[in-house]
């Protein structure tokens, strides 16, 4: 465990990190945890006289177990009692800027608090360019404590000129914004990196055929985008995919055919 940390910057001022009994709010040290054993960690919460804001929080703890993206969130409520919490998954979305260039992208509402999230509708906040190539669908309605609602980004490019800014999702969390980065670039595609989850398995038989899901980076000028990738274990098995890349990596099982995954 290397990091120990509470987002957002308004809910620190609420909560101190200890391991062991020793704080470590400031100064985490890294926690080497060996095979089967556990270290025990405490956050403490206390209202700074005078602090009115939020302290609705995420403990996030950084670690080495790739199965979890290397990070493990907990929701922190503080003294606010019941409350909805929005999160929106994915947080950001790249579109080509080009005249007759459409696409659509879907992202999730998700209700991670102790209440109903009421969401509104949408506003938007640009830094460059305008909303007017933007739509926004399905996100209003009522999200039941734990549940989610899936929305829409449609782009529907006009012009090759930029634009960069934000979807801000409007609710009664009051705790923080939630909001999509959104931008149309005319800058040419890079290469993409695609990111395996899950990135290994123990349990293929030979002939059967093991599902990953592997999602594509999002570099500058790319629109993300899943890759659809296969792990075979059969004599001479190959790696099939619509995205201009991919990576393969080839070994043998103890039976000699070649496993192929992307």
């Amino acid at each position: 465990m290397t990091s120990l940390s509470v987002t957002p910057a308004s809910a620190r001022p609420f909560y101190k990190s200890f391991i062991g009994g020793t704080e470590v709010t400031t100064n985490f040290p890294t926690q080497n945890i060996a095979k089967g054993t556990s270290v025990i960690s405490e956050v403490r919460f206390e209202r700074p006289a005078g602090n009115t804001d939020s302290s609705v929080g995420t403990l996030q703890l950084r670690h080495n177990d790739r199965n979890a993206n290397n990070l493990t969130e907990i929701t922190l409520l503080g003294d606010e009692g019941d409350v909805p919490i929005a999160r929106v998954y994915p947080q950001s979305f790249t579109f080509l800027a080009a005249d007759g260039n459409s696409a659509t992208r879907s992202f999730v509402i998700r209700n991670i608090g102790t209440a109903d999230l009421v969401v509104t509708g949408t506003s938007y906040s640009f830094t460059t360019g305008s909303d007017a190539e933007f739509t926004v669908s399905n996100v209003a309605g009522t999200i039941a404590p734990g549940g989610l609602k899936l929305g829409t980004v449609t782009f529907a490019g006009a012009n090759a000129s930029p634009d960069v800014g934000l979807v801000i999702i409007e609710s009664n969390d009051e705790s923080a914004q939630a909001d999509i980065a959104v931008k149309a670039i005319d800058s040419p595609a890079e290469a993409i990196t695609p990111v395996v989850t899950p990135n290994s398995t123990n349990d293929i038989r030979v002939g059967n055929t093991a599902v990953l899901n592997a999602t594509a980076s999002t570099p500058a000028g790319v629109d993300p985008q899943p890759i659809g990738c296969c792990s075979s274990v059969r004599p001479r098995a190959m790696c099939s995919s619509a995205s201009p890349a991919k990576s393969c990596a080839l070994f043998r099982t103890s039976q000699e055919p070649t496993r192929s995954a992307c």
